[in-house]
């Protein structure tokens, strides 16, 4: 998604701002939602940085509910 991003800029358009590297990194683990990958990445988290779970937690629920938001426009 970053470099799909990183080439729509070079055409001159427009990525959205949320799109930092916290969300890219959070819509990578979004995949492995409810894996043991997962579950591991949020135990070895909580050592080191005990926020970066929930930030990226907060990142997809947000993501899902701009593309509900979206989708329930039609």
């Amino acid at each position: 998604m970053k470099e799909f991003d990183s080439q729509i800029r070079e055409s001159g358009r427009d990525v959205p701002e949320y799109h930092t590297e916290d969300w890219y990194e959070a819509m990578a683990w979004y995949g492995l939602d409810r894996t043991q990958a997962w579950e591991d990445f949020k135990k070895k988290e909580a050592k080191k940085e005990p926020n970066k779970a929930t930030i990226y937690e907060n990142l997809i629920k947000e993501q899902i509910d701009r593309h509900e938001a979206g989708v329930n426009k039609k």
